[in-house]
């Protein structure tokens, strides 16, 4: 990667919401002013703009992500280019140390995600696989992982500090791959050698003490190795251990607004449960009406059916009530034989007296119908009476509170369900071993400190044993100093030996220096950052082999976990500060940085701003691009962009004066 890196123009093409070309120009004639602002509302097209400057660069070698879903080629083209069977590309002119370079990466088949990447330099026209190969040596991967970033990449990035892979791509920027990649391979090299020189050593029949020493030595500097490695796997394993004990204590810590929320769920069952019992009270004290009020279809039914069992009846009988009285009458007449009309007091002859006799023998036998059914009709009729005083009653206030009854119950359930869900989750969080974790995170950081200081001895260790490995190897050289098939080997290993302890003293003092001068320019990114200067001191490295940092307060005790606005203006700090510390002037692509924060650590980032030289695109919010942030970075912008859409939605990009 080169030390000046500027853009000049950007070409989108179909990409997302730009339909056709849409062209950003970036030329300034002013040096001194750095930043390209765009302000655009919530779909706006800035995510797309995002997404465009990173997939130009890189393609598919990273994900992109829009509201937490993965964007794949078939979503970056513009919907309207879609339908039309269109492809997309983004273009995109820089300068290297003044030298003019035209990027275009095309997809024209979106579904595959397959692109074609043609790259113009000074002197040829390079197409996909070495136009990829130059792009990487001008702007690598690495590069884009940490100056190209959206607001909650930030987060994930102060996490990946500690990440071996980023942690590589860090020593890639400030230079230092090269010289352990040179390392390596001289390693590689003198265990090729040292091979050679073993079967030498095997045929020669000249074995001297010296030789068995240095072989000894090399078998202990391999055991000491060894343990070093091992040291090393339990130290990460222990600090895993660590990291998990500190997440359940805090984890559990947090069971307080569990159960704060459960005595507010018991609350609400209380009164839910007194609903429900009023409810039943009335329930119980109409339960003969509830259960008609439930059957009122069949009430209905039983009324019509006890009413044609009556009409029935009286068909059979040929009664009412006063038929049957006179009936009655005129039967003890006949019985007492009188002879007189009880009526008409006329003497009843013998041909009238039959004729009564028919008609009463006729009326006996209704009356007996009559006795025998009587019951029968007793029955109809008190239960027709009794389901019509039924349907008669106000049956809608008991149905009404049979419902809320019903709803009552259905809420005590689900409260019933909230409480256990809660109970498993205090469960869960194991509040009641908080006190064993503590005593095991004790245990476990005093081993952690052990290994470290066991680390230490074993290093002196192997540094002795080196000095008596070169000690016997020159020995060794001096008695076989006679054999021409092993000296050339042996000179090629001493050669060897002694870069690679270069290399190592060049790497441990380079980047010994270079996290050095990282974690004190972070800090001065941080101090005029902080929005709690009063309250943070510093901020230091949590472990050698990384870059993750942490607060230290001016009582000397540490930020054991940050908010995320926090972490957020901690990794800015460092970013900044390897900006700063790599002497590279590529461009730096920030996508809403400040959303999360605060005013004052706003106005940190603004402050912050001012003090590297980089091409900057600031991507925001209009709530991110306020009067005072404008008037705080004026001095620096070079230009300012805003965003217009037409009646299909397609997003315009429009310089606007500052």
């Amino acid at each position: 990667m080169t030390d000046d890196f500027v853009l000049s123009r950007m070409k989108l093409h179909n990409y997302y919401l730009y339909k056709g070309d849409v062209t950003i120009d970036f030329s300034n004639k002013d040096a001194s002013k750095n930043l390209f602002l765009f302000v655009f509302p919530n779909g706006g097209g800035k995510t797309s703009l995002y997404h465009a400057i990173k997939w130009g660069f890189y393609g598919n070698k990273f994900k992109y992500y829009k509201e937490n879903k993965e964007m794949k080629p078939v979503n970056m083209i513009n919907t309207y280019a879609d339908e039309n069977g269109e492809g997309f590309f983004v273009e995109i002119e820089f300068f290297v140390n003044g030298d003019k370079y035209r990027l275009r990466r095309t997809c024209k088949v979106p579904h595959t995600g397959a692109d074609l990447v043609e790259l113009t330099t000074p002197k040829e026209t390079l197409i996909d696989i070495e136009a990829k190969e130059m792009l990487d040596t001008i702007i690598p991967s690495d590069y884009g992982k940490f100056f190209m970033f959206d607001g909650r990449d930030l987060t994930s990035l102060a996490e990946a500090q500690d990440d071996r892979g980023q942690v590589d791509g860090i020593l890639k920027l400030l230079g230092l791959s090269s010289v352990q990649a040179a390392k390596d391979k001289l390693k590689n090299v003198k265990t090729q050698y040292e091979g050679i020189l073993e079967q030498f050593r095997n045929s020669n029949s000249i074995q001297s003490k010296a030789t068995e020493e240095y072989n000894a030595q090399c078998q202990i500097e391999k055991g000491i190795e060894v343990e070093l490695e091992n040291n090393q796997r339990e130290t990460e394993g222990v600090s895993a251990e660590i990291a998990t004990l500190r997440a359940d204590i805090n984890g559990a810590k947090e069971v307080k607004k569990l159960t704060d929320e459960r005595a507010s769920i018991m609350l609400e069952r209380q009164t839910a449960v007194a609903h429900r019992d009023a409810a039943l009270e009335e329930l119980n004290s109409s339960r003969k009406l509830i259960h008609m009020c439930l059957l009122k279809d069949e009430c209905a039914r039983i009324i019509a059916d006890n009413e044609q069992e009556l009409k029935k009846l009286e068909e059979v009988t040929g009664l009412d009530e006063n038929s049957l009285k006179g009936l009655e009458l005129s039967k003890h007449i006949i019985d007492n034989s009188l002879t007189l009309c009880p009526a008409c007091h006329q003497k009843i002859t013998a041909v009238t007296y039959e004729d009564i006799q028919h008609i009463l023998e006729e009326n006996d036998k209704k009356l007996e119908a009559r006795r025998q059914n009587n019951q029968k009709i007793k029955e109809y009729a008190t239960n027709k009476k009794f389901f019509e005083d039924l349907l008669r009653r106000n049956y809608e206030g008991a149905y009404k509170t049979l419902i809320r009854y019903e709803l009552s119950c259905n809420k005590i359930a689900e409260y019933d369900r909230k409480i256990e869900e809660i109970d498993k989750l205090i469960k869960r969080s194991g509040v009641e071993r908080v006190e064993v974790w503590s005593d095991n995170l004790i245990v476990k950081e005093k081993r952690l400190t052990k290994l470290q200081s066991d680390k230490l001895d074993i290093e002196r260790r192997k540094t002795a044993a080196i000095r008596k490995k070169d000690a016997a190897y020159t020995q060794m050289k001096r008695e076989t100093f006679g054999d021409s098939r092993m000296q050339p080997i042996v000179n090629r290993i001493g050669f060897c030996n002694g870069l690679i302890q270069k290399l190592d003293e060049t790497i441990s003092i380079s980047i010994a220096r270079m996290r050095g001068e990282i974690l004190k320019v972070s800090n001065e990114f941080f101090k005029d950052m902080t929005n709690k200067p009063e309250i943070y001191d510093h901020l230091e490295y949590i472990k050698d082999e990384s870059y993750l940092m942490t607060i230290v307060k001016k009582d000397g005790k540490t930020v054991p976990q940050g908010s995320t606005g926090e972490l957020q203006i901690v990794t800015m700090s460092f970013l900044m500060a390897l900006s700063k510390c790599s002497g590279r002037t590529t461009p730096i692509v920030m996508d809403t940085p400040t959303t999360n924060l605060d005013l004052i650590h706003s106005q940190g980032i603004e402050r912050s701003l001012k003090s590297i030289p980089n091409q900057v695109l600031f991507l925001a919010q209009p709530a991110e691009s306020t009067d005072h942030f404008v008037d705080g970075v004026k001095d620096i912008i070079a230009k300012k962009f805003e965003t217009v859409h037409d009646a299909n939605d397609n997003a315009i990009i429009q310089e606007v004066s500052i």
